[in-house]
């Protein structure tokens, strides 16, 4: 029986309730099966682990053992990236049109509008540009990381001294 529920950005998270393939099952193409694409859909959607086991037909203990396979777990965050990527792409262009009707206020006749408006922009402007710097403090860290990662691998893959 084919369901759809809706997830957290609006958009439908569609699946097959009940039978589909063994979940957990892996073909050779290197797919989910019907049930492991309805609980990634889900879970990538912010549903609850009992919401999205019942849409695919299993228990909340069912998705969590799920979860415990590193490659599932990867998808539903590589999944809910491009949801939040797709978000942020229509709040840039929303926050292209605010942004001119920010403008206009703060171009008009009224001078408590044009303040208001001058507040607005500024307190977003920095809420923006602290979100952008933590991203980049973000990125650097990783990079920082991965780079300590390498290192500690390197080092591990040089034979011991025969001394």
């Amino acid at each position: 029986m084919a369901s759809v529920a809706w997830g957290i950005s609006g958009g439908p998270v569609s699946g097959v309730a009940g039978g589909g393939a063994v979940m957990g099952a892996e073909n050779d193409a290197d797919e989910f099966s019907d049930r492991d694409e309805i609980m990634l859909n889900a879970l990538s959607a912010g549903l609850t682990h009992a919401e999205a086991g019942g849409m695919a037909g299993l228990s909340a203990k069912s998705v969590q053992r799920r979860l415990r396979n590193a490659r599932f777990r990867a998808e539903v965050a590589r999944r809910r990236m491009a949801r939040v990527e797709a978000l942020s792409g229509r709040l840039t262009t929303l926050g292209q049109t605010s942004l001119s009707v920010l403008e206009r206020a703060m171009a008009s006749h009224s001078l408590p509008l044009a303040v208001r408006a001058s507040d607005v922009t500024l307190r977003h402007l920095f809420q923006f540009r602290r979100a952008v710097e933590l991203e980049q403090a973000l990125a650097v860290a990783e990079a920082l990381g991965e780079d300590t990662a390498d290192d500690t691998a390197d080092i591990a893959d040089v034979p011991e001294d025969p001394a």
